[in-house]
């Protein structure tokens, strides 16, 4: 089909700026609510990088709002 799914996990920021120092992704999915961070300042580390990536977000939280 013209892909290679990976699936990564990484654990707080050094996880994140590892994933993106040795990947190029086309699609991350990450829950919004993290322990040390949320879905906004992954976006921006995203971007600093990576203006092509689309990123999905989810989370359990009820009640959370968010827009731009």
């Amino acid at each position: 089909l013209g892909f290679r799914p990976q699936i990564k996990t990484l654990l707080g920021e050094d996880g994140l700026e590892a994933m993106l120092e040795e990947h190029r992704f086309d699609l991350i999915v990450s829950d919004y609510n993290l322990d040390n961070t949320d879905g906004v300042a992954i976006v921006e580390r995203i971007r600093d990088r990576d203006n092509h990536t689309e990123i999905l977000f989810y989370t359990a939280r009820v009640g959370t709002t968010t827009s731009d």
